[in-house]
């Protein structure tokens, strides 16, 4: 027998922040890990972001109205993105640590600078492993 409770999935989960070119945990002054905190499938703005999601794709496809500019495909990522971020630690910009708000979190995802960090955060959203309790991959 084996029970699935063992692999259910969490409401949200830490992301461990990486340097984009080596791999390695990213660090605060104190020495403590930079993490973001995001929302997993089973949380109440990870449901409410896919219901408007499948909401505008069903006003889409009743007005036979497809995508075509990639700006709005982007901005739409980042706003899910936004939308998943719950909370963040050791995350400043220049010299100013950054409360997380929805305003900070989007000029951060916004700002070309920092790709590396918006990819990372996608990523881990995208993997169902990220919310599964019993997981191995957190980060």
């Amino acid at each position: 027998m084996f029970d699935l409770a063992t692999l259910a999935q969490s409401d949200s989960a830490l992301m461990t922040v990486r340097h984009p070119g080596t791999g390695e945990e990213l660090t605060d002054d104190e020495g403590k890990l930079v993490t973001v905190k995001l929302a997993g499938p089973g949380h109440p703005r990870y449901v409410q972001h896919r219901n408007r999601a499948l909401r505008r794709s069903l006003r889409r496809a009743r007005l036979n109205a497809d995508i075509d500019d990639p700006a709005e495909v982007v901005e739409y990522n980042t706003q899910q993105l936004v939308d998943l971020t719950l909370d963040w630690h050791g995350i400043a910009l220049d010299g100013e640590v950054l409360a997380c708000t929805p305003e900070n979190v989007k000029r951060v995802y916004d700002d070309n600078r920092f790709a590396w960090l918006k990819t990372q955060v996608n990523d881990f959203v995208g993997r169902e492993s990220s919310f599964i309790t019993g997981s191995a991959t957190r980060s």
